[in-house]
């Protein structure tokens, strides 16, 4: 620092502080969208990590909310949701690949292209035993191999018992290699924010017993924001979820009764409402 105020000048020292913090800033910005992101929109299954390609590309996530045209806007949107996409695929890679491997710049340009225009079926193998493959308007994450087939042997099923005791319940599913973490939440009256609703239950409309499970044939759900109640599968279906990625698909019951599905909102009846004073949301991290 003496060197420069010496060569340069004195505010040299400031600016390069300003700079320093506004980087920090940026830095903790892009950290918190990604964290936000994955959250949001990643499923884990039997076969490994899917999100849906637009949400990786953040062509229909947070910026999009800025309403301004202009040049200078599109382009600072357009560089934060790139620079949140390299992120996010680093770190979904760092998660599922079996191995060492070194990702470089160009395997991750790779992949965002595979997301941006690939077509369905198409594959890309990544270093570390990875396999990258787009499945409609998704991409996969999975061991390389995991996709092909893998190997043949009993559904995935399972059964926990949920004992909502505390501030944060987890449970571990092995057969997932996941732990489904149960947060209660305060819940202020005045919410507004309608798209984190969708995914909150009401702690007071749960009734015990309360399990997690693999999903069965003839499940049942009214999504959040739907007028009607659907098959589990249908959901699915629509969904575009294969049919080996539907092995173990984790739902939550209360009382028998559907009140979670992964990638799905709550139940309905069972959604946080204006009347909610406790809230429970669930995530799943993979087993460290």
């Amino acid at each position: 620092m003496p060197i420069l105020e010496k060569q340069f000048q004195a505010a040299v020292v400031e600016h390069l502080g300003t700079l320093a913090e506004l980087a920090r800033e940026d830095e903790a910005f892009l950290e918190g969208l990604v964290d936000g992101r994955l959250r949001r929109f990643i499923e884990r299954g039997a076969a490994g990590l899917r999100i849906p390609a637009s949400e990786l590309l953040g062509t229909e996530t947070e910026f999009n909310a800025e309403r301004s045209e202009s040049t200078e806007n599109t382009e600072r949107r357009e560089t934060r949701n790139l620079s949140a996409a390299r992120r996010m695929v680093r770190r979904m890679v760092g998660e599922v690949k079996p191995r060492e491997g070194q990702l470089n710049a160009a395997h991750v340009r790779a992949l965002l292209e595979l997301a941006e225009t690939g077509e369905n079926g198409k594959c890309l193998q990544l270093p570390g035993g990875l396999l990258v493959r787009r499945e409609h308007d998704s991409l996969v994450f999975c061991i390389a191999g995991a996709l092909a087939g893998g190997k043949a042997g009993k559904p995935v099923e399972f059964e926990r018992a949920v004992k909502l005791d505390g501030s944060q319940t987890l449970v571990r599913v092995p057969e997932l290699s996941c732990v489904f973490r149960f947060r209660v939440i305060d819940w202020p009256a005045k919410r507004r924010d309608t798209i984190e609703t969708g995914f909150v239950l009401d702690r007071d409309a749960l009734q015990t017993p309360l399990a997690l499970r693999n999903w069965h044939a003839g499940d049942r759900l009214r999504p959040w924001g739907h007028r009607g109640e659907h098959k589990l599968k249908r959901l699915l279906s629509k969904k575009r979820v294969s049919g080996r990625e539907r092995e173990g698909w984790p739902v939550v019951t209360s009382r028998g009764v559907l009140v979670w599905a992964r990638g799905f909102p709550v139940g309905a009846e069972f959604a946080a409402n204006e009347k909610t004073r406790l809230g429970v949301v669930i995530t799943e991290e993979p087993i460290s």
